[in-house]
């Protein structure tokens, strides 16, 4: 059987990382081994119980690469994989080189849109020189690369456009979830009383503010709703002050970081999805296999996963009386909502449920294998 080794940073429990165990333990034509560069091994276990071997390099310090891709070497030597896949910058420069050296096949990943003008507006002058630094081995290893997997087409002709690389190199493929996890339920509120839930780490991008903002104007027609964000991060400080200036303390909940997603989401009535940008809308997909009603701002990568009108109520991004706009809607309209939900959850089986994904990525391994024999 074919083997195809994962290459990345850490083994934390970041999106990369569950995306990866997800995938890689539904496998059915490839024996998959995960290798991690740094230290950090919290789903070592987890990849285990799908015997799924795990070899941990454990380089201390955040770079190290001499050091990283000796050690990474030796691994290829050893594993003697058919296809690598390499995930985040670090892992991928490293990773590239040594898989060149070697002759074996290697896959790039598109999992951020670090290159947007968005992005690089909000970054400090040193973060920009030490962004423009990564950039440009980025640019010059990309060539090293068979192939590249895109979370979505946004983030496909973003990279492409700041890296050189031919779109027709790239396969998009989104990150996938588990539906099972998900239980569909129809809801039966009370429309004065809706209970909203918005779900992110707590920075500027993400548009909590505006929310805020937004629901506040809301609450004065419905005072007996309820606003509940589930995330932490620099911006809880803020986030509290400012429900503090509009008087919101006793209907706003800043949750702090939540494990269990289904049963949140099973616990509110309205999501809402205010973000600035995204890498992934990975969470709106969360709700669109839960059937909660959906609001989110008209980004792309939003629109790769909803549509206006027959998914979710869509709103420009920032327009805070447009989303208070897109609250009351919901609150006047929550049968339109659950008809969106239902037809979201259809959408999100079709595109979006892992064993859908890991086939795709099968497919596309089997392709890169194929084009290098």
């Amino acid at each position: 059987m074919p083997k195809v080794l994962y290459v990345l940073d850490t083994l934390q429990t970041g999106g990369a990382e569950r995306s990866t165990l997800d995938i890689a333990s539904r496998l059915k034509t490839f024996q998959p081994v995960v290798c991690h560069i740094y230290r950090n091994d919290f789903l070592k276990p987890e990849f285990e119980k799908q015997n799924i071997p795990v070899i941990s390099l454990n380089v201390a310090g955040p770079y190290q690469f001499v050091k990283a891709y000796r050690a990474l070497k030796d691994v290829l030597r050893r594993e003697k994989p058919d296809v690598v896949i390499a995930t985040l910058l670090r892992t991928e420069l490293i990773s590239r080189v040594a898989c060149k050296a070697l002759g074996i096949p290697i896959v790039g990943t598109f999992v951020n849109d670090t290159y947007s003008p968005y992005e690089w507006q909000s970054l400090s002058l040193a973060m920009k020189g030490k962004v423009g630094f990564f950039w440009f081995f980025n640019m010059v290893t990309a060539r090293f690369c068979a192939g590249f997997l895109s979370n979505g087409e946004s983030i496909k002709e973003s990279n492409c456009k700041a890296l050189f690389v031919p779109r027709n190199k790239v396969k998009v493929i989104f990150r996938g979830r588990r539906k099972d996890l998900f239980v569909f339920r129809e809801r039966h509120p009370n429309p004065d009383q809706l209970k909203f839930l918005a779900v992110g780490r707590l920075i500027y991008r993400k548009g909590f503010e505006e929310l805020l903002q937004a629901f506040h104007l809301y609450h004065k027609r419905f005072p007996n709703a309820t606003l509940t964000i589930a995330g932490d991060g620099p911006w809880r400080g803020r986030l509290q002050q400012l429900t503090i200036t509009l008087n919101l303390q006793q209907h706003v909940i800043l949750a702090g970081t939540q494990k269990d997603m289904p049963a949140l989401m099973e616990a509110h009535d309205v999501f809402v999805f205010p973000s600035h940008y995204e890498g992934f809308s990975g969470t709106v997909v969360e709700a669109m296999f839960s059937g909660i009603p959906i609001v989110a701002s008209d980004i792309a990568m939003n629109r790769e996963a909803l549509e206006h009108g027959q998914t979710g109520w869509m709103f420009p991004v920032m327009n805070v009386s447009a989303l208070a706009e897109g609250l009351v809607f919901m609150t006047q309209n929550f049968e339109e909502g659950k008809r969106f939900a239902r037809h979201a959850r259809k959408v999100a089986e079709d595109r979006f449920d892992i064993d859908v994904i890991a086939a795709q990525h099968e497919k596309y391994y089997q392709e890169i294998q194929a084009s290098k024999e």
